[in-house]
């Protein structure tokens, strides 16, 4: 009996033990496992921040590569533009066209040019990639002109954004069908009682009465001052997002005073008038872009029998009162952006000659002080204030300044 107690009794241990050891077993295995996970998500977390920072650095190098092409075109401008005279428009090559690393060969170039390339890639020490473009951003409207100093430019934009929504309702009836309570006139006196000095509103009554709706901060809105950047136009009453979307590409709060047909955009351009078709601007583009075909457009009186040549039907009061500008580009918007190991980052530039805007400003209201006060005393010119209606700007003497060293100056940074 004892024997078989003892015999028991050892079974019993070996199948506890046997228990145990299966037990800490799969403990061990769990523990592994968590350690594991957890070591391969931080890897994972630091691993994308670092491809993160690569591909930030990136686009910082796309930035300042775009910057110093924008500094070599304004030297080259003030050196030789006066040289060059019709044919100065070949310098905007220097900052037209995008600029990518790693280079991208057209198809006809020759396999050993690919391979030498291909070298050169594989010694550098960028291992990201990043595509820069460079625009022009002075000649989009300025809404900030809406209150301008000079009544004459803020007429013009006030006509300027009108025809942009006129444009869209004519070629597109559905999308006045789709808004049939929008009034266009009524939005964009929203927008002038937003940058103007009084409280009166354009549409009649006090102009915060439109911003009843905005929690706590009625009293502030509008903030009759200039707009500070493009999204802030989000917020003035009666704009929508269908409406915003419409104007984004075409306006700014950088703007040159006046629009440079040889580098605005299909866009900008039909806004000038009603009757610049789709096929009108193509013929410009084709035109500005051919040095066989004439090549950049010389002085408002050229551009204006160009587009009335090819179908357009511009009144002579129009071509008066619509500024344009042939001089150098000035303002230039940057967008660059990285990439690297699928981490994405971008950086969007806006480079702003400030110097010019008083100058042009001041220019036209003096002008039309004195067309208001022939033979009297001059009037002083009053320096208007950088963004309110006094946006960067060229054509004038000032518009090929460039600091001699250091880059161009950069009044707009965002990342994202």
């Amino acid at each position: 009996m004892k024997f078989t107690r003892d015999l028991l009794s050892n079974r019993n241990q070996k199948g506890i033990a046997i228990l145990m050891a299966v037990f800490c077993t799969v403990l061990i295995m769990y523990i592994v496992n968590e350690v594991t996970y957890e070591t391969n998500v931080e890897y994972l977390i630091h691993a994308q921040s670092v491809n993160r920072l690569k591909a930030y650095y990136a686009a910082r190098s796309g930035v300042e590569l775009s910057l110093l092409r924008i500094k070599v075109y304004k030297k080259a401008q003030k050196q030789f533009g006066s040289q060059l005279g019709a044919q100065a428009g070949m310098l905007n090559l220097i900052w037209s066209f995008p600029l990518g690393w790693p280079p991208v060969l057209p198809t006809e170039a020759s396999g050993v040019e690919k391979e030498n390339v291909a070298d050169k890639v594989k010694e550098a020490q960028m291992d990201a990639t990043f595509n820069a473009t460079i625009f022009d951003e002075g000649s989009k409207i300025d809404i900030n002109d809406l209150a301008s100093p000079s009544k004459e430019i803020a007429e013009i934009t006030k006509k300027q954004l009108l025809k942009i929504f006129e444009q869209k309702i004519e070629l597109e009836p559905e999308w006045q069908r789709a808004h049939p309570d929008f009034r266009a006139e009524e939005l964009i006196n929203n927008i002038i009682d937003w940058v103007d000095a009084d409280k009166q509103s354009l549409n009649n009554g006090d102009e915060r009465q439109f911003y009843k709706n905005v929690p706590d901060e009625a009293s502030t809105f509008p903030p009759n001052r200039a707009f500070r950047t493009l999204p802030e136009l989000r917020m003035v009453a009666g704009m929508k997002d269908e409406y915003y979307d419409l104007l984004e590409p075409r306006v700014t709060v950088f703007g040159a005073k006046a629009i440079n047909p040889n580098s605005a955009s299909k866009d900008v351009l039909k806004s000038l008038d009603s009757s610049i078709t789709d096929e009108i601007v193509a013929e410009v583009i084709k035109r500005r872009d051919d040095m066989q075909a004439g090549g950049f457009f010389s002085n408002a009186n050229e551009f204006w029998e160009f587009v009335n040549s090819k179908g357009g039907r511009v009144a002579a009061d129009v071509q008066k009162d619509t500024p344009l500008i042939f001089d150098a580009v000035t303002n230039f918007s940057i967008r660059s952006v990285g990439e690297y190991h699928g981490a994405i980052r971008e950086i969007n530039a806006v480079v702003f000659d400030i110097s010019s805007a008083a100058a042009v400003v001041g220019k036209k209201v003096k002008a039309a002080a004195a067309a208001s006060n022939p033979g009297g005393s001059a009037t002083p010119t009053p320096t208007p204030q950088p963004g309110v209606g006094a946006g960067p700007s060229t054509g004038t003497a000032n518009s090929n300044q460039t600091p001699s060293k250091g880059p161009p100056r950069i009044v707009y940074w965002y990342e994202k």
